[in-house]
Formats: structure tokens, sequence, C-alpha cells
């Protein structure tokens, strides 16, 4: 009766098996409401995982902000089932969002859910923090 949680690895090897890039994800508290920063470039992107910890399906609303707060296109709208994982880059879930972009990803959902983000610049990457909003 305890609640769970979780951390992440992610780990790239090269074809020799030598490690290319590391990042760990720390646990992540089930929220409604998060942000994360949104990088996409030519050669960049934002990968983004929901978990859906709850036992009800989850509808969530992604909305891309510039760095200046101004909404970047349609709202992006996604489904997730009780006790289900899903991932994608920010460039399918906004493919007409401008080829150079900077700002945040506002993540909104009628059940709690727990998000991770990746920026890939090739074949490396790095973490990005999730923020609750209130």
């Amino acid at each position: 009766n305890l609640p769970v949680s979780a951390t992440s690895l992610f780990l790239a090897l090269s074809l020799s098996g030598t490690p290319i890039a590391i990042a760990g994800g720390p646990a992540s508290t089930p929220l409604a409401r998060q942000m994360i920063f949104a990088v996409k470039d030519s050669g960049t992107n934002t990968g983004i995982a929901v978990a859906n910890p709850g036992v009800g399906t989850a509808t969530i609303t992604f909305q891309l902000l510039d760095k200046s707060g101004t909404q970047i296109g349609a709202l992006a709208t996604r489904t997730l089932l009780a006790n289900n994982h899903t991932a994608f880059f920010l460039s399918e879930l906004f493919p007409g969002a401008p080829v150079r972009l900077f700002g945040t990803l506002r993540i909104t959902s009628d059940k709690a859910i727990v998000t991770t983000a990746l920026v890939f610049e090739g074949a490396t990457f790095g973490t990005v923090p999730v923020f609750p909003l209130p």
C-alpha cells in the first residue's frame, strides 16, 4: 500500500560496446500539470516519455510555447490507458513547429501521470528536468 517509485538509466553504446551517452532520470511523482524545456533544431530533438500509473485512461494535452510564452501551433492531445506508457519526440507531437525551437512544453492531464524527458543531439543525449505547475 505504498506509492510506487522508480528511477531510469539511459545508456547508448557504440557498435564496439563503448558507452557514448549515459543519463539518469530521477524518480518522478505523478502530476496532472507539469512542464519541461523543449528543444528542437536540425540535429536536436526532445524525447518525452509518459506513464499512467492510475486506474483510468488519461487524456493528456501538450501545449508548445516559445521562449516568450507564446503558443506555437495547435494543442496536441493523446490518450494513455491505465498502467501503460508511451514515448515520442517533440517533432512527432508538433510536426509543424519551427525547425529551430527553444521553449517549453506544458503537459496537462485529467489523471496524474509520470513524465520524463531527454534531449537528443545525434547519438548523445541528456536528461531534462520536469517541473510541477500549480
